[in-house]
């Protein structure tokens, strides 16, 4: 919900209306425990080039996943908008756009460092609306730490994937997007004698504009 202007960013009211989460790996498989989030609100500011320039009223709202404890909802939207240029563009320009996700978790706290490269791809027709189509080449790194059964643990990785989404130029919003992640990430177990563990994982997400 539109909250007007702060400055010369727009405040936004988020209400989480409902939420699922899931996911699958080689120690199991868990459901989030998503109701203490579900009816819960917070204001977000972004600017007009889609920069989340404040979420710290999301930092306390928190759903469970699982053995790795709670997490807050915050990271779910420090990179929710693609980066508009900020300049007049045409079709092969590119810019470069930079995200940082914090995420803190019961037990471990990460930081995932991403660059875009946007391409504008060229125009579609999409849902009735004419939008520019945006490539993006995406590569970063993610450090962190955490704990496990008492034992420290050490994250150090790489990720890269692509992005694609579409801007509807004439009404100034996103109408959707869909990226695929992949991130090549050495856990090390700094207990007793030193362990190295690679773990790959992939993420598809897909945002879409509901009217």
């Amino acid at each position: 919900e539109s909250k007007g202007r702060q400055g010369g960013d727009h405040l936004l009211g988020i209400t989480i209306e409902s939420m699922t989460g899931y996911m699958k790996s080689i120690q199991g498989e868990f459901t989030a425990d998503t109701e203490p989030v579900e009816g819960q609100s917070f204001d977000m500011i972004v600017s007009p080039l889609g920069d989340e320039v404040d979420l710290s009223g999301a930092e306390s709202i928190e759903y469970g996943i699982g053995a790795m404890g709670e997490r807050s909802i915050k990271s779910d939207f420090e990179a929710a908008f693609a980066d508009l240029a900020g300049r007049p563009i045409k079709v092969g320009d590119t810019w470069t756009s930079t995200d940082t996700l914090n995420i803190d978790q019961t037990t471990s706290q990460l930081v995932i460092m991403s660059e875009a490269v946007n391409r504008l791809d060229g125009y579609e027709t999409v849902d009735g609306l004419e939008c520019a189509r945006v490539v993006a080449d995406v590569t970063g790194t993610l450090s962190g730490e955490g704990e496990q059964m008492g034992a420290p643990l050490v994250f150090d990785g790489t990720l890269s994937g692509t992005e694609t989404w579409y801007f509807a130029y004439k009404e100034g919003y996103l109408v959707k997007s869909s990226s695929d992640v992949s991130s090549d990430i050495m856990v090390t177990v700094q207990a007793g004698q030193e362990m190295k563990i690679p773990v790959k994982s992939t993420a598809k997400i897909q945002t879409n504009l509901i009217k």
